[in-house]
This record gives structure tokens, C-alpha cells and sequence, in this order.
């Protein structure tokens, strides 16, 4: 869990530090999910390319995300943790896109495959790396994992995201 500051349900507060919030944008962030998903009843997203971002939680409305006073396409709002959220952004041209966020999910690299791949004695490491289709809390998709302890980023790029590497970054494990 982050250690930013708890937030009021209903409060649109920043609640992301400048610094992490260009640590991500700048793919520095050793875990960008310290950060990035729901926290404490916050959201953060890191958004490039959105001059809006709007937050869709079960049939209401759309609400507005607030951009980051301090790093630019970086959004943040009151989120309901206990409800599915999609996310809805808008570019320049007014084109819009809705996607789910990674982030509202937890590790799938448990800690005793991580404990076995830094003693080098994980037998089955293509059951715990690279691409595997999962579906959690009903939303289809593909979980990947790498091992690159001494990596300075590792992103997921692909059309999904334009192949931008700035757009998924991963968090770091080893």
C-alpha cells in the first residue's frame, strides 16, 4: 500500500508527491504501483497523451479525474475501492478511449517465486515468466512477469498503448 496521506471518500485532493509523480512520468519509479491504481480510496493514473481523464465506476455518470498541478497527464480522484472502474480518456483531437486500469490489480509473481528466481532454483520459471492470458475479477487480459533484477525500467509496450514504454511501466522486482 502507498504511504501517501488517507483521503476522505468524496475529497479530490492531490495526493501524489510531485517527485513521485515524475518518477513515473520520467520511468524512474522502482514500483510504479505504490502509485499508480487505487489507494486509500485515491486514484492515480499516469495518462500520456490524455488532456482529459474521466473515471466510470458501475452505471453513473463519468466523473472528471483533476490533472496533477505539477506533472502534466497525470490524473487523480476519489475512486470506490470495492467497485470495478473503467477509465476514459480523451486526446487533443477530442478522440476518446476507454481501458481498464492495470494497475487497480495486485502482483501475480507470488513471493516464493520471487524468492526461488533470486536463488536461481525456480523449476518451472515458464509457469511464473512472460505472457499468460488470466482473467481477474472478470476483466480477460495477460498477465506478463520478467526477471530483470538489475534493470533500470521494464515497461509492457505493444498497440494496446501506441508501443509507447512510458505508458505500462512495470514494477521492479529481485
Amino acid at each position: 500500500m502507498n504511504d501517501r496521506p488517507s483521503a476522505e471518500p468524496g475529497t479530490t485532493g492531490i495526493r501524489v508527491h510531485d517527485d513521485e509523480a515524475w518518477a513515473i512520468a520520467e520511468g524512474r519509479h522502482g514500483d510504479p504501483f505504490k502509485v499508480l491504481g487505487p489507494q486509500n480510496g485515491q486514484l492515480a493514473v499516469w495518462a500520456p497523451g490524455a488532456v482529459t481523464l474521466e473515471l466510470k465506476q458501475g452505471r453513473g455518470k463519468p466523473v472528471p479525474l483533476a490533472e496533477h498541478p505539477g506533472c502534466p497527464q497525470f490524473y487523480e480522484g476519489p475512486v470506490d475501492p470495492a467497485k470495478p472502474y473503467t477509465l476514459v480518456g480523451t486526446n487533443a483531437d477530442g478522440v476518446s478511449w476507454e481501458f481498464v486500469d492495470p494497475y487497480r490489480f495486485g502482483p501475480v509473481l507470488g513471493e516464493f517465486d520471487e524468492y526461488l528466481l533470486g536463488a536461481g532454483g525456480h523449476r518451472r520459471l515458464w509457469e511464473a515468466l512472460g505472457p499468460h492470458l488470466k482473467t481477474i475479477d472478470k476483466v480477460d487480459g495477460t498477465h506478463f512477469a520478467v526477471w530483470a533484477p538489475n534493470a533500470q525500467r521494464v515497461s509492457v509496450v505493444g498497440d494496446f498503448n501506441a508501443w509507447n514504454g512510458s505508458v505500462h511501466p512495470m514494477r521492479r522486482r529481485g
